[in-house]
């Protein structure tokens, strides 16, 4: 049985979005997205017709120049250049490999070793240097290897690979000392830090580049880089993937590493999920970004179920609450739940199990097994606290979260040496309540949960 190597989803090629799914024998299976599915699925190449791993595709918008029909247009590292209108999948260019591929200022660009090969002007199947179409080579030292994926925004072709450039301003015209007309561009270089080992490192969302790099993740806007993901940590590297989505309204570039990031807010998330070895994309259907991924050979929709109660966990950092000199004896904890906004329309129910613990530098608490299954109203934010015992002079707060999508954390608190007293909050627990006042805010960020099905 054959297993789902590589996935690819268009939105509108002559009418219709496609799906495409190559399999690990190298055939092809295209199927038309409707919704609901199911899909019916079309074998329209043989196993061996393409290379695993080694395929890529593109858009071409509206018939070229020359007639050929509006169509996905393909490069195989082994198979050559060809395309597929919804209806035939040809072959045009059997000699011309490659292993990235784009549509820029009418023409089709391809990435072959260190190479760049472009076609003429508004023809997607010419590439007789007669009618301006030509090639390069990349010698600039800024690339220091093969380009994987060439992407295109604000007016730039973007090369990237080991190394970034970025190609604009193609024109037909005449060079000095000849009658000749020529195609002639500007290639600039970008960055020689940004390395990459896939197509999918990269992606345009929104007119912005994005990179996943050995570096982290980059977002470029023009030719200025800046990275995101300073305060992840070294965990990133060239070989990730990642696509985009949008759940409960925000877009979120998701990671195969498991971090998700969110544009508005510029937060990073962790995925419940496993998203190590997703076979993952994005296309667009009226407006918005509905992504799929395949897991276990089976596609599924990423952020389709906001209902299902789902599992996660939160830890925060280690705090001294002001003095690292001495231990502290803590002896209560909670946490602050609310519906979170970013689910539309706002919940006003919602089903929890929460276990909390206390992690200290030496030491660690008995597990609270808080609430089974509740289901509350929320007009306001709930407060559910707990009593425990630990001793240490730090402690951070693990929580084991069951609940529904749209729940969020919104701060976590602590009581240690009978001197700071619970906060005023809408307790729904714990009623034992001395002189209330606000207690130690130990983080106050949002954890939302973000759902994938």
């Amino acid at each position: 049985m054959t297993a789902i190597a590589n996935m690819w989803t268009f939105d509108k090629v002559n009418g219709e979005s496609q799906i495409i799914l190559q399999m690990d024998d190298g055939s092809i299976f295209q199927a038309h997205l409707v919704n609901p599915p199911p899909w019916t699925w079309n074998l329209i190449v043989t196993a061996g017709g393409t290379t695993v791993g080694g395929l890529h595709f593109t858009k071409w918008t509206g018939a070229d120049s020359q007639g050929n029909p509006e169509a996905l247009l393909w490069v195989d590292t082994v198979k050559g250049y060809g395309s597929w209108d919804g209806t035939t999948w040809k072959v045009l260019q059997a000699g011309v490999t490659g292993q990235a591929i784009a549509v820029y200022a009418g023409r089709v660009w391809i990435a072959s070793a260190m190479e760049i090969l472009f076609t003429a002007p508004d023809a997607y199947n010419d590439f007789n240097a007669a009618d301006y179409a030509g090639g390069f080579q990349l010698t600039d030292p800024t690339m220091q290897g093969p380009v994987h994926s060439l992407q295109v925004a604000q007016g730039w072709l973007y090369l990237i690979g080991w190394g970034m450039m970025a190609l604009n301003n193609v024109q037909v015209q005449s060079v000095a000392g000849s009658t000749v007309l020529v195609t002639t561009y500007y290639l600039t270089p970008v960055s020689s830090s940004i390395s990459i080992a896939n197509d999918r490192a990269a992606l345009v969302w929104d007119n912005t580049l994005f990179v996943v790099s050995t570096t982290g993740l980059w977002a470029y806007s023009g030719l200025n880089g800046q990275i995101v993901s300073a305060n992840m940590g070294d965990n990133f590297s060239g070989t990730q993937t990642m696509f985009a989505a949008t759940v409960y309204g925000k877009n979120l570039i998701v990671l195969s590493s498991g971090y998700v990031f969110m544009l508005e807010g510029q937060q990073w998330f962790t995925m419940i999920g496993d998203a190590q070895g997703w076979v993952a994309t994005s296309y667009f259907i009226e407006d918005t970004t509905q992504s799929l991924v395949v897991a276990n050979n089976q596609i599924l929709k990423f952020g389709a179920d906001f209902t299902t109660a789902r599992a996660c966990t939160m830890v925060t950092k280690l705090y001294d609450a002001g003095n690292a000199s001495i231990n502290k004896q803590v002896l209560k904890m909670g946490v602050e739940l609310f519906p979170n906004e970013l689910l539309q329309p706002v919940p006003t129910s919602l089903s929890i199990s929460l276990t909390l613990q206390l992690l200290g530098y030496v030491s660690r608490s008995q597990a609270v097994n808080m609430l089974q299954s509740v289901n509350n109203l929320l007009p306001q934010n709930m407060f559910l606290p707990t009593t425990v015992n630990m001793l240490d002079r730090y402690f951070s707060l693990s929580a084991q979260l069951t609940a529904s999508p749209g729940t969020s954390i919104g701060a976590c608190f602590f009581q240690f040496m009978d001197s700071t007293p619970w906060p005023n909050r809408n307790i729904i627990v714990d009623t034992i309540l001395p002189n209330p006042s606000p207690s130690v805010t130990v983080d106050q960020s949002p954890v939302t949960i973000l759902v994938q099905n």
